[in-house]
């Protein structure tokens, strides 16, 4: 996998793809019970758990030339987090997902990324639609969805756990104009 340059710019993130030796940014961002409330259980993620999903993202990328991407904030260079798409077999779809440090929250990062990357994924042709999921509690996540046009579908199971899932679809995607 090439790390020569950013995949994607958003207006303030340059979207990397990851290097063998990010396993170490992974385990940070995933290192905290605050970060990790709504993944893998709610417990905080080691390295060893970091260089496996470091390792299925960079397989998951030369598979479907989408992954989770890692995140890092233009101004500063700092690794703000993780965003982008996996293939979910229990949907037979790809599924959004992000993930910020705790330092980056509040900023509106997520609703930004996930605007960018979903007219990426449309105008790539990756598939004509995605899904995205949320437990129930983790209203800033659900906000994101439904800012950038998902619409609520019927709920979904993951590892025991209810959660609220979305939809779009390349007919239901608008995407943001700015003035000239």
């Amino acid at each position: 996998m090439s790390a020569d340059g950013p995949i994607l710019l958003s207006a303030r993130l340059d979207v990397l793809n990851w290097r063998l030796d990010d396993a170490g940014l992974v385990q940070r961002l995933h290192g905290t019970a605050e970060t990790s409330r709504y993944l893998s259980g709610g417990k905080p993620w080691d390295l060893k758990k970091a260089e496996a999903r470091l390792a299925s993202w960079i397989e998951e990328y030369r598979q479907h030339g989408v992954t989770k991407f890692k995140l890092v904030a233009r101004d500063s260079g700092d690794f703000v987090g993780r965003a982008g798409f996996s293939w979910f077999a229990e949907t037979e779809g790809f599924e959004l997902g992000y993930s910020f440090c705790r330092e980056a929250w509040g900023r509106g990062y997520a609703t930004e990324i996930a605007r960018t990357l979903t007219g990426w994924f449309f105008d790539k042709g990756f598939a004509d639609r995605f899904t995205a999921f949320a437990q129930a509690e983790n209203g800033a996540s659900i906000r994101v969805m439904q800012k950038i046009g998902m619409r609520e579908c019927e709920p979904i199971v993951i590892d025991d756990v209810p959660c609220r899932r979305f939809e779009i679809d390349r007919s239901m995607w608008m995407p943001v104009r700015t003035p000239n």
